[in-house]
């Protein structure tokens, strides 16, 4: 007589039961895969992050830019650019290790005396902002290191602007 035990493992297999060996194997490939898939997503966020961060770079300098156009003399050009930067990076909640703000003023110099039938040739002013990033905010708190952003933007002065230096042509009679 025939052990019980040792007829089952003489039958043949039915197809359907014949799967039974890659039992788990999803599990495995999970495990696998999870890490990578995981790495990927960080890398998105910490790319969206650094991306963010260097749009509100571009827009606190160009804001810097439009409110330097604005003023009517160089000085009056600096500070309200260094304000509107800082003010403007401080609404989007952007913490800079070190902030240097350089407003290039050199377009306030140009005397424009207006004649009839000149071209007016257009100034400009142009601020740029660097920005010191930790890294920590980028990515996973307490990672060290940093990142420098650096945006550069013109804003063309008014040609028909009046300032302190203009002169103001008067006609005789």
């Amino acid at each position: 007589m025939n052990h019980p035990a040792r007829e089952r493992l003489t039958r043949s297999r039915p197809a359907a039961v014949a799967g039974e060996a890659d039992r788990g194997s999803v599990t495995i490939e999970v495990a696998i895969l999870a890490p990578a898939l995981l790495m990927l997503l960080g890398l998105a966020i910490v790319g969206g992050r650094y991306e963010l961060a260097a749009g509100t770079i571009e827009a606190a300098a160009s804001a810097g830019a439009r409110a330097a156009s604005l003023a009517r003399t160089a000085a009056d050009a600096q500070r309200d650019a260094r304000r509107l930067v800082e003010a403007s990076l401080h609404d989007q909640d952007l913490h800079c290790r070190n902030t240097t703000v350089s407003v290039d003023t050199s377009g306030f110099a140009t005397r424009q005396v207006l004649r009839p039938a000149e071209t007016p040739v257009p100034a400009h002013v142009t601020v740029t902002l660097t920005c010191q990033l930790d890294t920590a905010l980028l990515s996973l708190p307490g990672l060290p290191g940093s990142t420098t952003i650096r945006a550069t933007a013109s804003s063309v002065l008014d040609t028909y602007r009046a300032n302190s230096s203009a002169t103001t042509l008067t006609e005789t009679p």
